[in-house]
């Protein structure tokens, strides 16, 4: 199974979503976990050049869906990540009919 890990961007909101971090560590464990199968990892942070994160996601993570062709797509996060992970769940759904996982504090924080 092709499996796309794409964590959020960071600050998605602002006028300059860039970050300085990394992949985040919970997005690696999840790589390693899935022993087996191929996992591609999508960092969204830091690609420059346009007007917008959101047109940037649109154009970025559709293209990385196109290419990769990928069967299940994980997305995760906090709940400040929320307008992130609507965008790029409805940008999935417009590409692709992969199924769609979201973890993180977003949907794990309550029982």
């Amino acid at each position: 199974m092709r499996v796309l890990l794409v964590p959020p961007t960071h600050h998605y909101k602002s006028p300059e979503p860039l970050s300085l971090s990394d992949f985040p560590s919970g997005f690696a464990y999840l790589a390693a976990s899935l022993k087996g199968h191929e996992v591609i990892g999508f960092s969204p942070n830091n690609i420059k050049g346009y007007p917008s994160s959101k047109i940037m996601l649109q154009a970025e993570l559709s293209k990385k869906i196109q290419e990769t062709q990928p069967d299940l797509i994980g997305f995760g996060g906090l709940c400040t990540d929320y307008a992130f992970l609507k965008d790029a769940s409805a940008i999935t759904r417009s590409v692709s009919k992969s199924p769609i996982v979201l973890g993180g504090q977003i949907v794990t924080n309550d029982p």
